[in-house]
């Protein structure tokens, strides 16, 4: 039982006697290629499916470097320790491998990243977000990532809470993982930064039900707001239950991106409405991306089914870019990419325009163009609302947009259920990463 628990995302607390041996699109396959449906897979597989072609063919797309082809090696980590340390391996074995993209969960990243650091190897993630990646006390020198530091969110969320909701006291809970006690740990410290006190820092288990207890001794400090950076398992019982725990009913409720999903509205019902949730964001509406859109949908008739899509090509485009800044030709025209020369490369990268912006690496491998956005659910009808609600906020790019696509939802007579954008905080992310490497 043991050997099966380390094969799980430490989110989920069921254990399995299956024993994977490779995946593709909903399934798992075990040595024996039994086929089981994989429900405990990560955010970036549970949108496109494990190894989806049309992933993998993106980035087939960009052709060739120099002249040469590029080849894909796909391996799949299968969101686990094991898996992604067996993958890592077979990567750092293989002397033609130039570069990763990967890993799509962080569990998996840490796992593999210190054999691909050794190896000389320079992986690019494009959906890690966990904190500690590029944090310099842990950071593995050839990591890097296009997606936002995770702590980036609570010091959003630290900001709306203090000049959006006019909050002056703050509660947090959290469940402990490496997910949300930093996340609330960041929100603290730039909520008090801001002037604020923290009346409250509650921690409960991935497994309670009953949050009773925990909201009751947080009501007797009458905070403004609670922030609760968790996931739906536990989050829509905080959200149910903060309804009905006296002194409460004046306190705002704000979370993060791990309750951004359907079954967070499912969960919580229509407690859920005037939550309000920080998340990262993207300029949808930028040429590059509008441009990359029109092209896929040529392709495949579909708009890119994985919410980090757009993160994955850069990370490729950053690698593909760093290449050809260091890449050397020989007499018979083979290529020669120096291993440490190309993780220097990506490290040097400055103002890389990409699909989510505009790239710059720091030493620690933290490479996004962080934005952020917050929503408020306004409607808990996730059937009705949840796929109209999602288009209309891919489209909100800055507070000004808001007028005109509310006013549309409300002439086209539909709800939209998460999300109303308030505030985007845009121009002020890159000096909070800075300062959040510092600390």
């Amino acid at each position: 039982m043991t050997q099966n628990l380390k094969l799980l995302s430490p989110v989920w607390t069921h254990l399995t006697q299956i024993q994977p041996d490779r995946a593709q699109g909903l399934y798992i396959y075990d040595a024996d290629g039994n086929r089981y449906a994989d429900f405990t897979c990560g955010i970036g597989v549970t949108n496109t499916g494990h190894c989806h072609p049309r992933v993998v063919q993106a980035v087939k797309d960009q052709a060739e470097i120099l002249g040469h082809p590029i080849e894909i090696v796909p391996k799949d980590s299968q969101c686990n320790p094991d898996g992604s340390r067996r993958a890592a391996q077979e990567i750092a074995d293989d002397p033609t491998i130039v570069a990763v993209v990967g890993t799509n969960c962080p569990g998996a990243a840490r796992a593999c990243v210190e054999i691909i650091s050794e190896a000389g190897l320079v992986m690019v993630s494009p959906s890690n977000n966990a904190y500690d990646l590029t944090d310099p006390a842990s950071h593995k020198a050839g990591y890097a990532r296009t997606g936002s530091n995770n702590l980036l969110q609570g010091v959003v969320a630290a900001e709306f809470a203090w000049d959006h909701l006019g909050a002056r006291t703050a509660a947090t809970i959290h469940d402990g993982s490496p997910f949300a006690d930093p996340l609330q740990q960041a929100f603290a410290q730039e909520f008090e930064a801001l002037g604020g006190t923290i009346v409250a820092q509650e921690t409960i288990q991935p497994t309670d039900t009953d949050m009773q207890p925990v909201l009751s001794r947080i009501a007797a400090a009458g905070p403004d707001v609670i922030y609760y950076p968790i996931f739906v398992n536990t989050g829509g019982y905080v959200t149910v239950q903060a309804q009905e725990v006296a002194g409460l009913e004046d306190t705002a409720l704000l979370t993060t991106m791990g309750m951004f999903t359907p079954g967070f509205l499912e969960s919580a019902g229509e407690a859920a409405v005037g939550t309000y949730l920080s998340v990262p964001e993207m300029d949808t509406s930028s040429t590059p991306y509008t441009d990359f859109l029109d092209r896929y949908q040529r392709e495949y008739g579909e708009s890119p089914p994985a919410p980090y899509h757009a993160h994955a090509y850069d990370a490729a485009a950053l690698i593909f870019a760093a290449i050809e800044e260091v890449a050397l030709e020989g007499q018979d025209g083979s290529l020669y990419i120096g291993r440490q020369a190309l993780r220097d490369a990506v490290y040097a990268t400055q103002n890389l325009a990409g699909l989510t912006g505009t790239l710059s690496c720091d030493q620690y491998g933290d490479c996004a163009d962080p934005r952020s956005v917050v929503y408020e659910v306004i409607s808990a009808d996730v059937v009705e609302a949840y796929d109209r609600a999602m288009d209309a906020a891919s489209r909100l790019n800055n507070i000004d947009d808001v007028t005109g696509q509310i006013l549309q939802l409300f002439e086209a007579k539909e709800s939209a259920s998460m999300l109303i954008v308030l505030q985007s905080l845009r121009g002020r992310m890159r000096a909070h990463l800075s300062s959040l490497n510092e600390m």
